[in-house]
């Protein structure tokens, strides 16, 4: 938790206590999606890495690099 809370700082200035606070939330929401099945929390994370991966894509196209 202290981790996060400090990456959340470094990367986005927000204070301890609310990375601590974001932390704590997406871990029970973890939790929560878990009690609801394995299955679900295994979407949830594809969920999760398409969003990156589509992100990633976006800004390869959008950086427009040079690719020869």
């Amino acid at each position: 938790m202290i981790g996060s809370a400090t990456a959340f700082h470094i990367l986005f200035g927000i204070s301890l206590w609310q990375g601590a606070l974001i932390t704590i939330t997406d871990s029970f929401l973890f939790l929560l999606i878990h009690y609801y099945g394995v299955r679900k929390l295994e979407a949830f994370f594809l969920f999760l890495i398409s969003v990156m991966g589509l992100c990633f894509c976006l800004n390869m196209v959008k950086s427009d690099p040079d690719y020869g």
